[in-house]
């Protein structure tokens, strides 16, 4: 791929992130004109996947969206919008965390990025709506018909819901899982949550 175009995408991210706003939609314009002139769609998801998360940093919600579209693999675009949510409910920016978490397709990828969010949100204390998110989070779960798959998501939404504070609907969902081991590793999560929590 064109290497100046990489860097582009990286440095844009990373004006983003220092809230160098005016330079990184700059860079960001220029990494996105450089990608139009490039049709080798194998080569383009690297700095698409950059140039997104751009967007999504400046709180660009819809061209984030736009420039995901170009990538060419489906389930790599799911997994980048998944990312990107992570990313941006980690930083506190969980309105448009959310906006984008809501767009994933696949169950397990969505409550994976809203389970995510929810952590992220008790964590900042925001409890209320971390409770919403997680419930929102195991009832997207609920559609994942691979059982592993659904049992490992729902370790993490027990998580979530024991990080607000609710830990008598985290073992309910603990107990809910049907693989075994990832049951034991639900109530161990929560176990170690309620310890941090009575160390604080």
């Amino acid at each position: 791929t064109d290497l100046r175009l990489e860097a582009l995408a990286k440095i844009a991210v990373a004006l983003a992130r220092m809230r160098q706003k005016d330079l990184a939609l700059q860079v960001v314009q220029n990494a996105l004109q450089i990608a139009r002139k490039i049709d080798l769609e194998p080569f383009l998801s690297s700095p698409l996947k950059d140039i997104a998360k751009a967007f999504a940093e400046l709180g660009q919600i819809d061209r984030t969206f736009q420039v995901i579209r170009r990538i060419g693999d489906a389930d790599e675009r799911l997994e980048t919008l998944s990312d990107i949510a992570m990313e941006l409910a980690e930083r506190g920016k969980f309105d448009h965390a959310l906006q984008i978490a809501q767009k994933v397709e696949n169950d397990a990828l969505r409550s994976v990025a809203l389970t995510s969010v929810a952590a992220s949100l008790a964590e900042a204390g925001r409890i209320d709506r971390a409770l919403q998110v997680a419930q929102d989070a195991y009832q997207v779960a609920q559609r994942i018909e691979d059982a592993k798959v659904r049992s490992i998501v729902l370790v993490g939404i027990a998580g979530a819901l024991a990080e607000a504070g609710q830990f008598d609907r985290a073992i309910e969902v603990a107990e809910k899982i049907d693989d075994v081991l990832e049951r034991l590793k639900a109530f161990a999560t929560v176990a170690a949550v309620v310890r941090e929590k009575q160390k604080r």
